[in-house]
């Protein structure tokens, strides 16, 4: 199979007008997934930093990879509490344990990922 070539280059000065996530619903779910603050965990395909606000603001410690480099560049002014990372689910560019990884609207199009747990 051919892999689709997603290039948001051309979206990441407007990317922040899409809905917001509800924030009530990510802290219920990290709430009842037993997530607690100062955790590390990583967000793969951050965007421009819509989801990783609420997990910062969940005071989780947030990697967040993404490999446009136009929409990295809106997320790091957005969002400064992070670490920011050029990568993808493919290869992410990170080495570590984190507690859970995290995938805001980026799954789709992902090629191939794997999760090892230990």
């Amino acid at each position: 199979k051919k892999k689709v070539n997603w290039n948001y280059s051309l979206l990441a000065k407007n990317y922040d007008k899409r809905a917001d996530y509800s924030e009530k619903l990510v802290f219920s779910i990290l709430k009842d997934t037993g997530h607690a603050p100062w955790k590390p965990v990583i967000e793969i395909g951050a965007g421009t930093g819509k989801l990783t606000k609420i997990l910062c603001k969940a005071k989780l410690i947030v990697s967040a990879v993404e490999p446009n480099v136009e929409m990295r560049k809106v997320g790091k002014k957005n969002i400064k509490d992070c670490d920011w990372i050029d990568g993808s689910a493919e290869k992410t560019n990170v080495y570590g344990h984190y507690y859970s990884a995290f995938f805001g609207s980026s799954f789709n199009v992902c090629f191939a990922f794997h999760i090892f747990w230990y």
